[in-house]
């Protein structure tokens, strides 16, 4: 069928009341402000700032696809599975119904990042797979790169690293056509994985320094603690005891400023052994008991 000309009809036939620019721009601002929560890692504010959008009445099919897939967004984050996998569902049920491509292909794009970060391989590539050529009819760069990005972290970790640098080579190209600290964090942390898996650790630590600088662009303390977590690790397996303290020691604060219970005890449990490994007993037991107490505590996600 032929999707890419019928968003403004869809419009047209589901929207019974016309409604006025101030409030179509109500709804864009409190979409915009929930993205921006999200991005800077203030989720249950953006689930809220959410709640008010849904609460009212009118509101196009359309618009309610874009609001289902920025709450499966973040409840992604908080590691929400079934009710981000509810929610894309819902949305692309909506696209298929009011025959809107990049609302399909938007769903089918976050139903294979749910799928990769359950571990289904086979399954996010098939989503993918359908996604791109959706999203290539209604030109949506972010989601077109973002899902080249992903399939080469599938094959980072898949082993086919010569797939990966093909994916990765072509992302670079559509970064030097369009500037986005979002992609550019993710794109370089992938980069960092990829020279970890062809052994060289220099190279890595250049990327995810350069992933660090994107995410504090955008102000995200969720996106900054991924490249920290990944240095601190490093250097605690290149035996560099003191740089490691110190990326453990400032991914602990970060992770304590998002709220991510779980990641700052893994770090608490990283800094344990560093400090173990330089002669300080006491230091290590402290850090082991409070790596404990947040393993108990739970909450925050999975790094990916």
């Amino acid at each position: 069928m032929k999707m890419n000309r019928i968003r403004n009809r869809s419009e047209a036939r589901i929207g019974k009341k016309v409604r006025s620019e101030k409030q179509l721009d109500q709804i864009d601002r409190t979409l915009g402000r929930a993205s921006k929560l999200k991005d800077r890692g203030r989720l249950d504010e953006a689930l809220d700032e959410l709640g008010r959008l849904r609460e009212k009445q009118e509101r196009t099919e359309r618009e309610l696809a874009w609001f289902l897939n920025l709450e499966g967004q973040i409840l992604m984050e908080q590691q929400r599975i079934a009710k981000a996998s509810e929610a894309y569902l819902k949305m692309q049920d909506i696209g298929f119904r009011i025959e809107d491509a990049q609302i399909i292909g938007s769903a089918h794009f976050a139903l294979g990042a749910l799928e990769q970060m359950r571990g289904d391989t086979k399954a996010a590539r098939s989503r993918y797979r359908s996604a791109l050529p959706l999203l290539k009819e209604s030109r949506d760069f972010r989601s077109i790169s973002q899902i080249i990005l992903n399939w080469g972290g599938l094959d980072v970790e898949d082993g086919d690293l010569k797939g990966a640098r093909n994916s990765f080579k072509t992302v670079r190209e559509l970064l030097s056509l369009h500037s986005d600290p979002l992609l550019k964090a993710t794109f370089y942390g992938l980069l960092g994985r990829l020279s970890l898996k062809e052994g060289n650790s220099l190279d890595a630590i250049k990327e995810y320094k350069r992933s660090l600088f994107q995410a504090r662009i955008i102000g995200s303390p969720i996106l900054a603690l991924r490249p920290i977590q990944q240095l601190a690790s490093l250097y605690l397996g290149l035996r560099k005891y003191e740089l490691a303290l110190r990326w453990y020691r400032l991914g602990i604060r970060t992770g304590e400023r998002a709220g991510l219970i779980r990641q700052v005890a893994e770090m608490h449990r990283g800094l344990a052994y560093a400090e173990y490994e330089l002669g300080n007993a006491a230091g290590a037991i402290e850090h082991l008991s409070k790596s404990a107490q947040g393993s108990r505590g739970g909450g925050g996600f999975d790094i990916l």
